[in-house]
């Protein structure tokens, strides 16, 4: 798999994790980005895609700290701000 032959190219990851995802797998997805999220912190694609995931599966506390880590990098993002706040008002 490219994202095992390239740990340092968070994008094959975030490809291999979309389609686990398109396939019904998401919690498995969400395990590939969180992984890769560790090496790569500030990849916004990374970011995004685990808060909208963990939002489908239900997990909003965890969706919540994903938006937050954004919120870090994009703070000037009315769209990732009202995210935050409104995870957090839930």
């Amino acid at each position: 798999m490219a994202a095992e032959l390239a740990p340092g190219a968070p994008r094959f990851a975030y490809a291999y994790a979309i389609g686990l995802h398109s396939t019904g797998d998401t919690a498995d997805a969400v395990d590939i980005l969180a992984e890769t999220a560790v090496t790569h912190p500030y990849d916004m694609d990374i970011l995004t895609a685990l808060v909208t995931l963990n939002l489908e599966l239900g997990r909003r506390d965890e969706a919540l700290d994903y938006a937050s880590q954004l919120a870090l990098i994009v703070p000037d993002d009315d769209r990732v701000m009202n995210l935050v706040h409104s995870l957090k008002n839930r």
